[in-house]
């Protein structure tokens, strides 16, 4: 199909003025639906990157419009914008497809040289993120979003920092769906700090955020745990 104004095909769908001022500019480049299914899936392309949390609510602005039981939505941006801010924006997508890296990006840092990607995290989780190979999955995640390739390195702020095996083999402790009973001894917590990052690692990929994770469940108390540390 010849591309279209994003606005144009879907002003009339989008209530929500503040939504539809980001998708300015847009076009829509491909667009199919099942009626029988109730589904859509689109492409487009925009001149600059938007937060993740906007195509969220346009999938379900557009699922409620149209009484959509799915909706896949595409999207590209000139690969000029790949910058620090660009890199942001994806953050929480590749969060989404890879649970074990939810909180080990937050407030990290971004440089982007030419095609290498340098991410500092200031919160450490280094090795959970080459774990579960992070670094590749953000590099797929920015060609498709960019059509670039690049090279990610994560990097530890060393001033200060502690071993993510420290930090894991913590938690283990006050891990009480692995250990419910009074008489089960978190050993491996101090013999066996990389089995606690393996441990974490399965945990979310097997139950991602939801309340079946322990972690997810201890994600409140977490703070006030590392104070008693």
């Amino acid at each position: 199909m010849k591309p279209i104004g994003f606005i144009e095909f879907f002003g009339d769908c989008i209530n929500d003025k503040r939504l539809l001022a980001v998708f300015t500019d847009g076009e829509l480049l491909d667009i199919s639906a099942d009626i029988n299914k109730r589904t859509l899936s689109m492409s487009a392309r925009f001149p600059k990157p938007f937060p993740y949390s906007a195509k969220q609510n346009l999938i379900s602005a557009l699922k409620k419009q149209f009484d959509l039981n799915s909706a896949v939505f595409e999207y590209s941006f000139p690969s000029q914008t790949l910058d620090a801010k660009g890199l942001v924006s994806v953050v929480p997508e590749l969060s989404q497809s890879v649970p074990s890296v939810n909180g080990f990006l937050n407030d990290a840092e971004f440089t982007v040289n030419g095609k290498e990607i340098t991410v500092l995290l200031l919160h450490g989780g280094k090795d959970i993120l080459n774990g579960c190979n992070a670094d590749k999955k953000l590099s797929l995640l920015l060609k498709k979003r960019f059509n670039v390739e690049t090279e990610v390195f994560f990097e530890e702020n060393a001033e200060g920092s502690i071993d993510v095996s420290d930090i894991l083999a913590l938690l283990n402790l006050y891990n009480i769906d692995r250990y419910p009973d009074l008489n089960d001894y978190a050993i491996v917590s101090y013999n066996g700090k990389n089995q606690c990052i393996d441990y974490y690692i399965k945990q979310h990929m097997e139950k991602g955020e939801t309340m079946e994770n322990p972690y997810v469940k201890m994600s409140k108390i977490m703070v006030d745990i590392f104070k008693l540390y």
